[in-house]
């Protein structure tokens, strides 16, 4: 007769499951809250009475689960038969499966004991996966009961797919509690960080040069869901790509299109009353149109039949936005344009910050930090367009790699470059559209002007306000000619660029 032991953080689940292996004549174990769903769904339970406590607390049921009978149960080395033969001596049996259907997350202030206490026979089970078959994936059941009608058991590859899935599911449990213990890590760095990650299921990658990717994800209470409905598999570049629009999307209350393509931006239009999102497509395309070729849009409102039809007739690379209408997904289903959909109503804090080199896995964190102050420098306060502009670069800028600039009007990219070596270069690299675009202009930049020459070059260009990190080393100077010219000139603190690398 074989012997099951089962757990769940929902019982309900496991009531179809009690009922097939007491049906096939096998016995059936559970404690605490499983016990009591699973006999008033007329499961019948073995429960010796060894094994049994007497108050039937929720403390109680803890102590059923971690009693040394059922422990040494798990952890015996039943093939070994002098082993065995110590092991019934001492009035142990067997536990042929141990199923254990634990929550996604622990919940650092209250956790639940009888799932922690689950864990641990989880885990336990897993390490000696030749003599027990551990389950926590509640959709492996109806491949378990067919194994063990065949009588043929569970051979080692299985056992050990089913002991690597336990081992996964414990990992996250532990890395939920990451956190709160964070909160003792106000200063320095930790010796050790364990961060386990799921790999999703809603987004199929492919890689290039022998490279496999996918995309993996740490459940905490700041991570979204990116679902794909159509299109091919997403590459690693498209990804980076919709990751900088919902970026620079996310929060915004006012309709909008922006344009992201090869870790940069070449396009951003804000959709006023007098025209549709299809309209600020087409004038977000005119800031680069070569870049728009082949880049990602992303968008922070449901994708019509109208800008539908106009995404088709373009090239693009996908498409990202918090919904698609159904007429929008049946027209930009017949192409290949990647639809990828994903929240963008709340702007979700990064606390952590990752990066690879060949020395290891660099990695940041924040607590969360307060909102940066702007201070204005310059005699001449910014007047409300000024101010519009300043806030769109800004919020563009802090989204881009490396040493980046933008110039924006109040609703539209006039100009872009990240990546740069130097302030000068990216001045350098904006500057012919600056000069095609007429009216006043603002300019954000993710570092700190150090030449006045510089201050010269965006005058020239049409630029009247700039906003960029405090600290410069000839910071009066440079505001001197700032006032000189007339322009507006703010600085703000770099906390506010948050995890950026």
């Amino acid at each position: 007769m074989g012997r099951c032991l089962v757990h769940s953080c929902q019982p309900t689940a496991l009531v179809s499951l009690g009922k097939d292996w007491v049906a096939r004549g096998q016995e059936l174990m559970a404690f605490g809250e499983t016990a009591r769903v699973l006999t008033d769904a007329g499961v019948p339970l073995a429960r010796p009475p060894a094994y049994a406590a007497t108050g039937g607390s929720e403390d109680d049921a803890v102590l059923e689960l971690l009693h040394p009978r059922i422990q040494g149960a798990l952890l015996g080395r039943w093939g070994d038969s002098a082993h065995r033969e110590r092991l019934e001596l001492q009035g142990l049996r067997r536990i042929d499966v141990l199923v254990m259907d634990l929550p996604e997350s622990i919940d650092f202030d209250a956790p639940n004991p009888e799932d922690l206490a689950a864990a641990l026979l989880l885990r336990a089970a897993a390490w000696n996966h030749r003599w027990v078959l551990p389950v926590c994936d509640l959709d492996d059941l109806g491949e378990v009961l067919n194994r063990w009608d065949e009588g043929a058991g569970f051979d080692l590859p299985f056992s050990e797919r089913m002991a690597a899935k336990a081992l996964m599911m414990v990992g996250r449990l532990d890395s939920s509690l990451t956190p709160g213990w964070q909160r003792g890590l106000d200063e320095g760095a930790p010796e050790s960080w364990v961060v386990q990650t799921r790999r999703s299921d809603e987004v199929e990658m492919r890689g290039k040069g022998g490279w496999r990717f996918g995309l993996y994800a740490a459940k905490t209470e700041q991570s979204q869901e990116l679902v794909q409905h159509s299109g091919p598999p997403v590459t690693p570049r498209v990804l980076m790509d919709a990751d900088l629009a919902v970026g620079c999307l996310s929060g915004m209350e006012s309709p909008a299109i922006l344009l992201a393509h090869h870790g940069g931006l070449c396009g951003f239009e804000r959709v006023t009353e007098d025209m549709g999102m299809g309209d600020g497509f087409s004038h977000a395309r005119r800031s680069d149109p070569r870049g728009a070729f082949g880049s990602v849009v992303g968008l922070n409102r449901e994708v019509d039949s109208a800008l539908a039809k106009a995404l088709a007739a373009a090239f693009i690379e996908a498409v990202v936005a918090p919904a698609f209408s159904a007429e929008a997904r049946a027209e930009l289903g017949r192409t290949r344009i990647r639809l990828l959909q994903t929240p963008m109503d709340e702007v979700a804090p990064s606390t952590m910050a990752c990066r690879s080199t060949r020395w290891g896995m660099m990695l940041g964190w924040s607590g969360g930090g307060c909102d940066p102050e702007v201070e204005l420098l310059s005699r001449r306060p910014a007047e409300p367009d000024e101010l519009e502009a300043l806030a769109l670069a800004w919020r563009l800028v802090r989204q881009l790699p490396g040493l980046a600039l933008v110039a924006s009007e109040p609703n539209r990219l006039v100009a872009a470059a990240w990546a740069q070596t130097s302030l000068r270069e990216a001045i350098v690299a904006v500057k012919p559209r600056l000069v095609a675009a007429v009216g006043r202009k603002a300019v954000a930049c993710d570092s700190s002007f150090r030449f006045a020459e510089d201050v010269d070059i965006l005058a020239n260009c049409g630029v009247s306000a700039l906003l960029h990190l405090g600290g410069a080393p000839r910071q009066s100077e440079i505001i001197e000619r700032v006032d000189e010219l007339g322009m507006v000139m703010q600085v703000i603190d770099e906390l506010s660029l948050g995890g950026k690398v």
